[in-house]
């Protein structure tokens, strides 16, 4: 299968792109570790593979509506899901 048809395939399957759903699963891990482990966003972040911090902190808030350092917060409100 070719580089475009196994994208497109991809696509149509998990209504994302690869990358996106790379992204996806590494936040969805980064907020497992933050609310099972304790951990600090910033080390967590590069457990993962995100290049910087900052960038990091971008992507979560994006994808979650509120940055990492919040998540125990949301976590103690009810608000995790």
């Amino acid at each position: 299968m070719g580089v475009r048809s196994f994208y497109n395939h991809f696509k149509t399957i998990t209504s994302s792109t690869p990358l996106q759903c790379i992204k996806k699963i590494r936040l969805d891990k980064v907020r497992q570790l933050l609310v099972n482990q304790r951990l600090q966003a910033n080390g967590v972040a590069y457990m993962v593979g995100a290049e910087t911090s900052p960038q990091f902190s971008r992507e979560y808030k994006r994808h979650f509506g509120y940055p990492p350092k919040d998540t125990r917060l949301h976590l103690t409100a009810g608000v995790l899901t």
